[in-house]
């Protein structure tokens, strides 16, 4: 009879093991289809996604309830063991095993001897992505000498080259050239880039009007036989700044009068922030425009 029991507790103890078994194999066996394990393939495209390198020696093997790679890698750096969970591709381990020292490998004396001093593993450096070098400056950009602009604007006026310096024409840099002869002066730009003529502009200089000589009309003067003719009259400082800003819209910052060239020169400030000098005959208005750096 107590023998009877006890096989009958032996029975059950045993279908209760196998029943176990049975749930946690078919829980595993669900777990596993959840989960679709990486290809070979895939498992070292994903690794040298990470690290730059050779993968070797790449196998699949089981660790406990789950699937992991286990793979050797190849850099400049050395040999690395890597095993990354077959599953999620997450690196569960990496340590460098073979440590190259100028390009030469050398065999550390425990395969696992972590690289750097304070004893955490060595990691190989991640892909990093290369810059595209910039692309070299097209023929024809370099900018032309200020000799080479001297002698094309001599060529546009005659003259001598009396100023030079730099401005920008509807956005273009510029070379503004000024040439002086004894009858005119001249005002050319040239294309910093292509030594084209932007821009040219010659006024004929005056002569400065003799000052008038007093004389008495009739026989028995002494100074003439007439009234004497009236010079003619410069426009006024005010008159010069109204035209200026009627050629160019924004604030006039200097006004000069040249006494020699008998003109004004109206420095004027736009609403680019551009300063653009205008300069203004004193007889007769005309002008003459000139954009600076």
């Amino acid at each position: 009879m107590m023998q009877m029991k006890r096989n009958r507790i032996f029975a059950l103890v045993g279908a209760a093991v196998i029943l176990i078994a049975i749930l946690l194999g078919v829980k595993f066996i669900f777990a596993k289809e959840d989960h679709a394990l990486f290809s070979k393939e895939q498992m070292r495209k994903h690794i040298m996604e990470k690290y730059p390198g050779e993968i070797t020696d790449l196998s699949l093997e089981p660790s406990g309830r789950n699937f992991v790679y286990t793979m050797k890698l190849h850099n400049e750096n050395g040999t690395y063991d890597i095993k990354a969970d077959a599953s999620t591709g997450d690196v569960l381990h990496l340590a460098l095993v073979n440590k190259k020292v100028n390009g030469k490998p050398t065999t550390p004396t425990q395969p696992t001897t972590p690289n750097n001093p304070d004893g955490s593993t060595v990691t190989p450096k991640p892909v990093t992505p290369t810059t595209p070098d910039k692309p070299k400056q097209p023929p024809g950009t370099k900018s032309i000498t200020e000799q080479q602009a001297k002698q094309i604007a001599l060529q546009k006026a005659q003259g001598k080259v009396t100023q030079l310096k730099q401005g920008k024409r509807n956005g273009v840099d510029v070379y503004v050239v000024t040439v002086d002869s004894a009858k005119s002066k001249s005002i050319v730009e040239v294309n910093k880039r292509t030594g084209g003529v932007e821009f040219s502009s010659t006024q004929k200089k005056k002569q400065q009007p003799a000052k008038p000589t007093e004389g008495t009309s009739g026989t028995g003067g002494t100074g003439g036989t007439g009234a004497t003719k009236k010079p003619q009259s410069i426009i006024s400082q005010a008159e010069a700044k109204k035209i200026a800003t009627t050629k160019v819209k924004g604030t006039v910052i200097k006004i000069e009068y040249e006494e020699d060239d008998a003109q004004y020169e109206v420095e004027i400030q736009t609403s680019n922030n551009e300063t653009v000098t205008v300069e203004v005959n004193a007889y007769t208005g005309k002008t003459s425009v000139s954009w600076d750096d």
